[in-house]
């Protein structure tokens, strides 16, 4: 690393968001160098605001880049949102440096969808975080990291727009923190916790209408309530995917429908849904039948 303060520091960005390479751009000590940007993500859409050379991937790519991000002359490298784990050991040369911002507050919630996790485990605060990388998946050394807390009007997309946005607070912040140690700081060594990864499965994207009470529907859906997720289900030989719903406390709709059977549509309007559950009743205010999106009240 190079600790001539009246030198530029060279840096790389990999990755599929906005808000930290944002950050990279408006430091007056770093010079972005290159940024390798994955096919069709928010950052892919806003790629012509980038003005130095870039490399558009996908996850099939992961050797080529490899290859190209260990031709290249840095000091960091930055990643945000990459989709595979860069062999950090086997690529990183003598003063070069490997940084991660990932979207929870580590240690909790390694892996890919954190915000999904964060959600769908009722966790009660979300954050981000600045860490060393090294091998293993969002393990490496703090060097800062930013909390708040989760409440029920919190869903999936502004979750993920509050996280995202504070990834590059984040970064600012620990990038600050690096300079000011002429990169000296080794950060805090993070806690090894049982069940901190999460990544989604199609199991918890799925719904059985007839096993599942209100709270556990609600909170899937919660969790994968954006578009190009939600959450799946069958009823009546037609394929439903879930955006949003909330569960019905009328005392007289409750009781108008008691002998209805778990699974079961009671009564379609305004292009909403009212489902039976083990346990009572959902109103489904955003869905797809089959493909066709229905109307949100």
């Amino acid at each position: 690393m190079r600790n001539d303060s009246g030198k530029k520091i060279v840096c790389i960005f990999i990755g599929n968001r906005l808000a930290v390479l944002q950050e990279i751009m408006r430091m007056e000590r770093l010079e972005l160098a290159h940024v390798f940007i994955l096919k069709n993500s928010f950052l892919y859409k806003k790629r012509r605001a980038i003005h130095c050379p870039y490399t558009i991937f996908d996850n099939k790519d992961e050797e080529k880049i490899i290859s190209r991000i260990s031709s290249l002359d840095f000091d960091i490298l930055i990643s945000n949102g990459c989709p595979f784990v860069l062999p950090v050991s086997n690529m990183s040369r003598q003063g070069e440096i490997f940084l991660n911002i990932h979207p929870s507050y580590l240690p909790y919630f390694r892996g890919i969808n954190p915000v999904n996790g964060i959600l769908l485990k009722n966790f009660t605060f979300a954050g981000a975080t600045m860490h060393f990388m090294d091998d293993d998946i969002d393990t490496g050394n703090i060097i800062f990291r930013q909390k708040f807390r989760v409440t029920a009007d919190i869903d999936a997309g502004l979750l993920y727009r509050l996280v995202f946005d504070l990834e590059g607070i984040v970064f600012a912040e620990g990038m600050r923190k690096l300079i000011r140690s002429g990169f000296l700081y080794k950060g805090i060594k993070q806690k090894r916790l049982k069940g901190c990864y999460y990544t989604r499965s199609l199991s918890d994207m799925r719904l059985n209408l007839g096993s599942m009470r209100s709270a556990e529907i609600l909170s899937k859906v919660r969790a994968f309530g954006v578009t190009g997720q939600g959450v799946s289900c069958r009823v009546n030989s037609i394929n439903f995917k879930i955006f949003e719903a909330e569960a019905i406390h009328n005392k007289y709709v409750i009781m108008k429908f008691s002998l209805a059977r778990a699974g079961e549509i009671l009564l379609e309007y305004d292009g909403k849904v009212l489902l039976k559950t083990m346990d009572g009743i959902i109103k489904i205010k955003l869905f797809s039948r089959n493909g066709l999106r229905g109307a949100r009240g």
